[in-house]
């Protein structure tokens, strides 16, 4: 997921890179590892097709604004 999709790849990148304790390249993986699970449980769950403006949320997408 980190090598081929733009959001997880930024995320990705943010939790390795920010200021406020970086994680290391396996711990980001872990997060990363969770976030899809619970992203593919939603999408099962409410019988939605992915959308790649949602599965960041507001928050996360103006952290990774302020890191950019």
């Amino acid at each position: 997921m980190v090598a081929k999709n733009l959001q997880f790849k930024a995320l990705y990148q943010y939790l390795r890179t920010r200021r406020e304790n970086p994680l290391k390249g396996k711990q980001a993986l872990v997060v990363i590892a969770c976030k899809l699970l619970r992203v593919m449980f939603t999408l099962a769950k409410e019988n939605r097709l992915y959308d790649p403006e949602k599965v960041l949320g507001v928050y996360r997408q103006q952290q990774l604004r302020y890191a950019a």
